[in-house]
């Protein structure tokens, strides 16, 4: 954003706080006042609601309750009745067909064997009125089914689908598995309406089973009387529910009846699936079926189907029937709504006021801003446009600005720093260059040599280091290994590494030096030609592949290790020196000789290896690096070399080292 934009903000900001704290301040005081008269009528409203769905429900639930009992009692009589006819040694009536009642022989009875049980059944109409007399307007269907494969059914419907057995129903086989009163809401075969069937199991007089009797109950008899205010249709739902198990063995409200089913205009329909009470109020929900399981009534508040919702319940059983209302919360608070829009109406015109104040002091900011801006925006775009040249490497950039405040100040400090950056472009340059030429100093590559695999790398971490490794051929099978570590990193050490270099590789060839006396002669020339706070470490060593053995000096760098594939430890090959460059007299001593075998390992590095600090400040030490190493023994130098500078890499966790690094790896 423009600095003119700033500007414009900033003004806009001083001047219109104070009317946007005004402005809130009237919308809080207003809504508080219609937050409180809204409170205290929905309070009212709410217990009203509670107190007419409660006694609602509760009424239906006693009816209810009262009916099915009255049911129960009917059943039992009828069951009495026909085990007393299933104990009679003779028939009371011939057999036949009787006018009111259909007696039918399941597909697979036997005639001969089931006569005895249609002569007894044929009298059992004179006891189906006895009850339909009793219950005239709940009672819808009353039928009987035997063992024997006897069924008789009252009254006797033209329509019946003869191809059923049965004796295949829920209601039969629940009633004869619990051998007891058994209660299932099915649909009717014949009309499709939801009945409501209570049966029991029949027995001969020897105890054993012998049948279920049933009556079937139509619902929309049991809710003859149950009926919502007008103003609910179409938004509030009743239903018949029970707790049941779900799919999942989970206990759950399970939903037996609607009123009507969405597209209906008929009464009281069984859902097409099973159906399960569901809500995203998961606590209401369960505290809902605590209380059925309780026994206990209620109204729960909770979400039905992305809407507030009052469901209210009567006392019910875990099994039984119980019947639940739910309706939408705005349904009985519309008044309320009503009252609240009405205070939101005024606050909106009240806001609408300030609306048309606030725009006009937004214009008179707007046009204050734009024509006093220009003394601000003139300098800083031409402070942009300087800048913009000077990254363009145009150092004789200035700029005038004559403001007199701290504008023209920063113009002055701006017009001193082309000649700073020329300069530090010009040394960049410079150590990009070093970087290059210190590069190609290193080898190219690995070197060969019969029955050895050797790899090396060095990672620097400014532009130029002080670390060095280098291969000397010295003849058929002969080569000399060297890796070194100059006090501190840049410039400084980068040239100490050079001179070394240099040295070394001219007189590690030469016939007849010792090792001792290179290292004394590379001493004496970096005393005398450094600076007192320069030295080098440096560690040398010649491998002889015809011989597979390694000779080496040390001037104290350290530490080296020797891994022996075959007994897994690792040796460290002691240093037998001190720093190069210290003392222009030390004396130095070879360090010894070593026999490598096959799947040996050297490995000889810098101390920013095993001093990489990781995000805790904790060293990768000598221990993790000698289990990279053993972990990676099996493959190529290149591979442990790749393994190790992986390990530290990983341990670190920061895109580049704070020291440089360098390693190398040789495998017999």
């Amino acid at each position: 954003m423009k600095l003119r934009g700033k500007l414009l903000i900033l003004l806009l900001v001083i001047a219109l706080v104070p009317l946007l704290l005004s402005a809130l301040l009237h919308q809080v005081t207003m809504r508080r006042l219609g937050t409180n008269l809204t409170t205290d009528a929905r309070k009212v409203l709410e217990e009203r609601a509670y107190q007419f769905l409660q006694g609602r429900v509760n009424d239906f639930g006693v009816a209810l309750r009262r009916n099915q009992e009255t049911l129960r009692l009917a059943l039992e009589f009828q069951a009495r009745e026909i085990e007393w006819r299933l104990a009679a040694e003779k028939p009371r009536s011939i057999p036949g067909f009787h006018r009111e009642q259909a007696i039918i022989l399941i597909r697979d009875a036997d005639p001969q064997a089931a006569a005895g049980d249609v002569a007894r059944l044929s009298s059992l109409p004179e006891t189906y009125r006895r009850i339909q007399h009793i219950l005239p307007s709940l009672l819808y269907r009353q039928h009987t089914a035997l063992e024997s494969g006897v069924y008789s059914s009252y009254p006797w419907q033209a329509n019946y689908p003869f191809d059923q057995d049965p004796r295949k129903q829920p209601w039969y086989f629940q009633a004869r598995a619990r051998e007891g009163l058994s209660r299932e809401v099915v649909a009717d075969a014949m009309t499709g309406k939801p009945l409501l069937t209570i049966s029991l199991p029949v027995h001969h007089p020897d105890g054993s089973f012998a049948g279920v009797t049933a009556i079937d109950v139509a619902y929309d008899s049991l809710f003859a009387d149950w009926r919502r205010p007008e103003r609910w249709a179409g938004q509030a739902e009743s239903l018949v529910v029970t707790l049941h198990r779900t799919e999942d063995h989970q206990a759950g409200i399970e939903i037996l009846l609607r009123e009507s089913l969405p597209g209906t205009d008929e009464d009281w329909k069984i859902p097409p699936t099973r159906e399960f009470l569901d809500s995203a109020s998961r606590e209401e929900l369960a505290a809902l079926q605590s209380d059925v399981r309780a026994g206990r009534a209620g109204i729960r508040k909770m979400d039905w189907h992305g809407r507030a919702a009052l469901m209210a319940y009567s006392p019910g059983m875990a099994g039984e029937p119980f019947p639940l209302v739910i309706v939408p919360v705005e349904l009985l608070l519309a008044p309320v709504e009503q009252a609240e829009a009405y205070f939101g109406e005024q606050i909106r015109k009240g806001l609408a006021l300030y609306a048309y104040l606030l725009l006009a002091v937004v214009v008179w900011v707007v046009v204050t801003a734009f024509f006093r801006a220009g003394s601000v925006t003139r300098p800083v775009a031409s402070l942009a446009e300087a800048a913009d040249r000077l990254a363009k490497e145009d150092f004789k950039t200035k700029v005038d600005i004559r403001t007199g405040d701290e504008l023209q100040a920063l113009g002055e400090t701006f017009n001193r720093m082309g000649d700073q950056l020329k300069e530090r472009l010009e040394m960049k340059r410079s150590l990009s260059l070093a970087r290059e030429i210190q590069q190609m100093l290193l080898p190219l590559g690995p070197p060969r040599l019969p029955g050895f695999e050797i790899a090396g790398q060095t990672l620097y971490c400014d532009e130029t280091g002080g670390d060095y490794f280098d291969f000397i051929d010295l003849g058929p099978g002969r080569l000399g290994l060297a890796v070194g570590d100059v006090t501190g990193h840049g410039v400084g050490a980068a040239l100490l590494m050079a001179t070394a270099r240099g040295v070394l590789r001219s007189q590690a060839a030469r016939s007849g030096l010792t090792m001792a006396q290179l290292f004394g002669d590379l001493n004496r020339h970096l005393a005398e030609n450094t600076a007192d706070t320069l030295f080098m470490t440096l560690f040398y060593g010649i491998i002889d592949s015809e011989n597979r053995t390694f000779h080496w000096i040390s001037a104290g760098h350290g530490p080296v290790f020797q891994f022996s594939r075959q007994s897994g430890q690792f040796v460290e090959l002691p240093s037998t020196g001190i720093p190069l460059g210290i003392m222009a007299e030390a004396a130095f001593e070879a360090g010894g000789s070593r026999v490598l075998q096959r799947g040996d390992i050297l490995l000889v590095g810098t101390d920013g290896v095993w001093e990489t600090e990781g995000p805790a400040g904790e060293l990768f030490g000598i221990a993790r690096l000698q289990q990279a190493v053993a972990g990676a023994a099996g493959g190529t130098a290149e591979e442990i070399l790749v393994a190790v500078m992986a390990a530290v890499a990983n341990f670190r966790g920061e895109p580049s080292p704070k020291d440089d690094l360098t390693l190398i790896v040789v495998k017999c």
